[in-house]
């Protein structure tokens, strides 16, 4: 089904995500399924405004909690903020970029967006031609531009992580001054969890994408 082809796939794919087969969503009215896709944003939008709430009360003056605990809080709300503006990100296979297929009443935007994008640069086969042509017209019709949006994104993409570097670098030196105290401090688990929290995902993705890529060399070979 085409529908599964864009339901099978609502997670990010720069960042490591956890992703939910919703391809079954696509058989119901299309009214009834913003439910479901927007429901990841609205979990993270509870949470965010519990860490929220809970630094206002600290900042306040009406808990007295722990300094570890305030700055906890503060760590954790700024990496659900990252989390909820790349899920803005519609150029992506975020669910946002769903609930915009959905509105739109396209059946496989990312496919068609991947071979205009194949043509527009002449690298095109006869067999994807052949695809393409059997594309719905909605699908044709958005694609001609959110091909170049995702082009734009794309490079954007590229551009950003590469402007972030210092900003890893820097995290990992004051991670590493953290460690170099001991574990016996609470400097050491409390940058160590900070950390965890801001790099393990990444560096796990990279990882895996390092992995998949490995494979795939292996098998052409």
């Amino acid at each position: 089904m085409a529908h599964a082809v864009e339901g099978g796939g609502l997670a990010g794919q720069v960042g490591l995500v956890f992703e939910t087969d919703l391809t079954q969503l696509w058989t119901l009215p299309r009214r009834q399924r913003y439910g479901p896709l927007l429901a990841g944003l609205a979990v993270d939008s509870v949470l965010l405004a519990a860490l929220l709430t809970g630094r206002l009360l600290i900042d306040t003056g009406v808990w007295a909690a722990p300094g570890l605990v305030a700055s906890l809080l503060a760590a954790w709300a700024f990496i659900k903020i990252m989390q909820k503006l790349w899920q803005s990100l519609v150029f992506l296979r975020t669910d946002l970029y769903a609930v915009l297929v959905n509105a739109l009443g396209c059946r496989n935007l990312w496919r068609v967006r991947t071979l205009m994008l194949r043509r527009a640069f002449g690298r095109l086969t006869e067999e994807e031609a052949a695809e393409l042509a059997d594309a719905t017209d909605t699908d044709l019709r958005v694609g001609r531009w959110f091909r170049w949006v995702w082009l734009a994104g794309f490079a954007g993409v590229v551009a950003w992580f590469c402007l972030l570097l210092p900003v890893f670098a820097e995290a990992l030196r004051w991670t590493a001054e953290g460690l170099a105290e001991g574990p016996l401090t609470a400097a050491f688990w409390y940058r160590l969890l900070c950390a965890g929290l801001l790099l393990g995902p990444e560096a796990l993705a990279l990882s895996l994408a390092v992995k998949e890529y490995v494979a795939r060399l292996t098998a052409r070979r």
